[in-house]
């Protein structure tokens, strides 16, 4: 290899030795500073992706809330529209529950009888109910067609007892004692 350098002239050793440092110090360079680089930049790109992967679950847990607080609003209207159409207010539900009720005797062709009111309330609850017990009596059609119209009315008026305390089979009559609540929604 020396033989090599002979034959060299001094100008040509002068360029090799650059050549040989320059190669030198772009390894040093290249070992020292750009490995470090080089890694630093793959921990940036993780970084980068996983910050990228928060973001789009973070997108979809926003997303999700809203849904959510969506529904939560879709369930307040609906309980207001309840309120509001379904249940008797506290003040009124004495006029209100006699008058439905005499509606639902006059849709049945049902004579109105005497009807005993209760109040029903609850110790802390919102919803609370009253109370009407009588005894209707009349052919069975009459009397299923009676508490069709009473479950199907538009407000909450709920048959919560019913006896049967008369079956007449020859004349084909029924007496029945009900006892049918009235819900109201307390503020």
């Amino acid at each position: 290899m020396k033989e090599l350098f002979d034959l060299l002239r001094k100008k040509e050793r002068k360029v090799l030795g650059i050549t040989v440092f320059l190669l030198l110090v772009s390894l040093v360079f290249y070992f020292f500073i750009g490995l470090g680089e080089k890694r630093r930049f793959f921990r940036l790109n993780e970084s980068f992706f996983a910050g990228e992967k928060n973001i789009q679950d973070l997108k979809t847990n926003q997303d999700e809330k809203k849904l959510e607080w969506n529904r939560w609003k879709e369930a307040s209207l609906d309980i207001e529209e309840l309120k509001n159409n379904y249940f008797y207010n506290k003040e009124d539900i004495i006029q209100d529950l006699r008058q439905d009720l005499e509606k639902v005797f006059r849709k049945s062709s049902i004579p109105s009888p005497r009807i005993k009111y209760n109040y029903n309330a609850g110790k802390a609850e919102k919803i609370n109910n009253m109370t009407a017990s009588f005894n209707i009596e009349g052919p069975y059609y009459l009397m299923r067609k009676f508490i069709y119209d009473l479950e199907m009315f538009r407000k909450f008026l709920i048959i919560e007892k019913i006896d049967f305390s008369e079956i007449n089979t020859n004349r084909g009559v029924l007496k029945i004692k009900l006892t049918v609540a009235g819900y109201y929604y307390e503020k």
